[in-house]
């Protein structure tokens, strides 16, 4: 299937008038589109403008989504916040958050904030690199609330989210570590991605009722494969590690947040997702020009080590996004043409300027 490509200033221009004809005010519309496009820029498409039609404008129409709900304090301990984002989008709960967690890390050099009752909150880097860029160490998770889209240690019903974890810390003159994963083995936006453009999954995203590999991402659709943790089904490829990484993300998210977890909480419920940010300022323990330099040191002797012929470099988190990002910005990032025409069949529908963008096979 044909791709489109797409520059991301025009991307956020009209994907911030969409959010506009939606009913958010200008600055969180801005914002909005501004969170999504950064996955796009990063490489992280299953997370970008794709989202806008499917998950966004979706639970907006339902009425799941609030455009004018602001975060509310539940509790507030100084370095330890518990906010709740009365349905609010979480695009912009996750924001306020972490902009929150910055304020307070700057005052106590440590700050945790949990959220509870919001939405998808898009890539969980965005909100970790927040931090980053200011001279901080920033972690972000979501949940998913009640919604479970993955099977953990083969288990016959789904029973646990994406969950990802993210981690940014500043690195002088290189691309900034940023580590961004689902705790599952992919997003299940790869596997909606693949779909639409009819690409088959690599081995081990997909597995089906016997612990074997499918690559037909239709599978997954049809209910015929599942999505695993990290490490797959079996303790022999750490399965349970995986495992445990994605409850560790429901503790926090879920049980500590007051947040929805997918076996307790109530099948179809939308808003109940929760996140939590934890902030370290880097100043409570180290110059953050030094440290930023004794990051170089360390992640220029990652990309230095030598691996076995037919092996790709060895990298570290942030640097092959930062690759993909600067080439970006200059040459645009690729959509699935049916995407493309989605969005543009919803500008008519709204009576908003179509989306530019180049057809690509």
């Amino acid at each position: 299937m044909s791709k489109c490509r797409i520059l991301p200033i025009d991307a956020q221009v009209f994907i911030t008038e969409a959010f506009r004809s939606e009913g958010f005010a200008d600055q969180s519309a801005q914002e909005a589109a501004e969170t999504l496009i950064y996955a796009d820029i990063a490489g992280y498409s299953s997370h970008g403008i794709s989202n806008f039609l499917p998950i966004y404008a979706h639970a907006l129409h339902k009425g799941y989504i609030h455009p004018a709900n602001r975060l509310t304090i539940r509790n507030d301990g100084g370095a330890v916040l518990a906010l709740e984002a009365q349905g609010m989008m979480g695009l912009m709960a996750g924001r306020a958050a972490m902009n929150t967690a910055i304020e307070r890390a700057a005052i106590y050099g440590v700050a945790a904030v949990t959220v509870s009752h919001s939405s998808h909150f898009g890539a969980a880097g965005f909100y970790s690199s927040m931090a980053m860029r200011k001279d901080m160490i920033g972690i972000a998770m979501t949940n998913l609330g009640a919604q479970p889209v993955a099977h953990a240690m083969a288990s016959r019903n789904p029973i646990i989210g994406t969950n990802p974890i993210a981690m940014a810390a500043p690195v002088r003159d290189l691309a900034p570590f940023v580590l961004d994963m689902s705790t599952t083995v992919c997003a299940s936006g790869k596997i909606k991605q693949a779909n639409i453009l009819g690409e088959s999954c690599p081995p081990g995203w997909l597995l089906n009722a016997s612990g074997e590999s499918e690559v037909d991402p239709a599978s997954y659709f049809d209910g015929e494969s599942f999505l695993p943790t990290l490490g797959g089904w079996s303790m022999g490829t750490g399965g349970h590690k995986g495992y445990g990484l994605n409850l560790l993300v429901e503790v926090l998210c879920g049980l500590l947040a007051g947040a929805d977890v997918p076996t307790l909480g109530k099948a179809g419920l939308q808003n109940n997702i929760g996140h939590f940010f934890l902030v370290l300022d880097i100043r409570r323990w180290s110059e953050p020009a030094d440290f930023a330099g004794r990051m170089k040191s360390w992640c220029e002797s990652l990309l230095g080590q030598a691996t076995f012929p037919g092996f790709p470099q060895i990298s570290y988190p942030g640097h092959p996004d930062g690759i993909h990002a600067e080439q970006t910005r200059m040459r645009g990032f690729l959509i699935a043409e049916e995407v493309f025409r989605d969005l543009n069949s919803y500008a008519a529908s709204r009576s908003l300027s179509p989306l530019q963008g180049a057809s690509e096979w």
